[in-house]
């Protein structure tokens, strides 16, 4: 997570909402960044989470389902094991690896609209695994 900080800086962005930190219950904190990408990186009761969208965009997307997207795979409902809960979400990828490449990706004719698709997937697979 620190490197994907470090190079955020180094790449442009710029923090420009934030709220909690060491004080904050939990120690949550929320951090929006604006630049060559929106980034909002979120920690919520120890685990850290990422979501991306192009500047100036409404929409911001889990990095599960940007790499989806740009993989062109379909989305994949996380397993997660209840009794270990994992600090950085998503599981399994590396967010000094992936977000560099996701922000060229989303600058890229028709990354979006494929980021629309499998958010839609994405929506539905989770319905059906959690019964609603």
């Amino acid at each position: 997570m620190r490197a994907t900080l470090e190079w955020l800086e180094n790449a442009g962005f710029a923090v420009v909402e934030s709220s909690g930190g060491p004080d904050e219950a939990f120690g949550n904190v929320y951090l929006l960044f604006g630049g060559p990408a929106r980034v909002r990186v979120v920690r919520d009761r120890s685990q850290w989470d990422i979501a991306i969208g192009r500047p100036g965009g409404q929409s911001l997307y889990s990095l599960s389902v940007l790499t989806a997207a740009r993989d062109g795979v379909a989305w994949q409902y996380p397993a997660l094991r209840t009794d270990e809960l994992p600090l950085q979400l998503p599981p399994g990828l590396v967010w000094s690896v992936e977000v560099p490449s996701i922000v060229s990706w989303l600058h890229m004719d028709g990354a979006t609209e494929r980021a629309e698709m499998t958010a839609a997937q994405a929506r539905d697979v989770m319905r059906k695994n959690l019964g609603k």
